[in-house]
């Protein structure tokens, strides 16, 4: 979690419920939902790259209509000094592909509120 070079770095937790013919949300409605935001033809190609890349392929469409998905609760932090991660430019030489996890219970300095990351998503950034 190295926020070199951004404005901000947030943390994400979605908590999803999930169940097959339930009342949520696919994701093929997810998809289409995202891509009709995006007016951009270039951010369309970018977006839908992304997708096969990571395994979404549009042929199979009828194999992302279940699960169905429900937000059952979103929290963000905001990763900055403090927070509890790991940096490569500090680790010890020798070290190297590093996993970890953070604990949510310890974040509470850090939280962001919905209005916050809103504006650092939305807003102007100098």
């Amino acid at each position: 979690m190295d926020g070199t070079g951004t404005h901000a770095l947030l943390l994400a937790l979605a908590q999803l419920d999930e169940r097959r013919g339930g009342s949520g949300e696919s994701l093929n409605r997810r998809v289409e939902g995202i891509r009709q935001r995006l007016t951009s033809p270039a951010a369309r190609a970018r977006f839908d790259g992304l997708l096969i890349q990571a395994g979404y392929l549009p042929g199979h469409r009828d194999l992302y209509e279940e699960p169905r998905y429900t937000l059952r609760e979103l929290r963000f932090w905001h990763v900055r000094e403090g927070f509890p991660r790991l940096v490569e430019s500090d680790l010890p030489e020798g070290v190297g592909d590093c996993t970890y996890h953070v604990s949510t219970s310890g974040l509470d300095a850090h939280r962001a509120t919905a209005d916050e990351v809103k504006e650092l998503i939305g807003g102007s950034h100098g």
